[in-house]
């Protein structure tokens, strides 16, 4: 999983792997901060207050309540997250997001899995957006905040392939 997350196979030689070329640390970079920027973009634009940097929070401008986290990063690195210090600030918001590329879906579900700490955090308060979602969503012009409350489930983390039902037994 760790190198369909980050690499692909050789064309030319069986068995061997390369970075892909979207995952070099400048392109992650890159991506990372325009994701932070339109998580901004979308902030603003629904009327919030938007600040920090990591992570970065919107405030509901009439109460000074906090009401989303967002937590963006490149990797599957989550262990921050399970810090006592941290957990304590996120626990009583109503959400947190971590939003991450969409080529690491499959390890953060296998991160899950494997630790049930991390299973337990993202199944309280937590909601989990890929890059290219939160892009998707900063170029609508009809964003508002319902709008933005339905459709944060949009793009989910787990994909499951659909089954086509047969019509006739063959």
């Amino acid at each position: 999983l760790i190198l369909e997350s980050y690499g692909e196979k050789s064309a030319s030689n069986q068995g061997l792997w390369r970075l892909d070329s979207k995952e070099t640390a400048d392109v992650r970079n890159t991506d990372l901060d325009l994701v932070k920027n339109s998580i901004r973009t979308i902030g603003n634009k629904l009327g919030f207050d938007v600040a920090g940097e990591d992570p970065i929070t919107w405030n509901k401008k009439d109460t000074g309540l906090r009401s989303y986290y967002f937590f963006a990063q490149t990797t599957c690195c989550l262990g921050h997250l399970l810090d006592d210090s941290k957990r304590e600030l996120t626990v009583n918001l109503p959400l947190n997001i971590l939003v991450l590329p969409g080529s690491r879906a499959k390890l953060f579900l296998y991160r899950l899995e494997r630790d049930p700490r991390l299973n337990d955090l993202f199944m309280s308060n937590w909601k989990v957006m890929k890059f290219r979602h939160i892009r998707q969503l900063s170029e609508r012009q009809d964003l508002t905040v319902n709008l933005w409350e339905t459709l944060l489930d949009g793009d989910p983390i787990r994909w499951e392939e659909s089954t086509q039902l047969s019509m006739f037994d063959l």
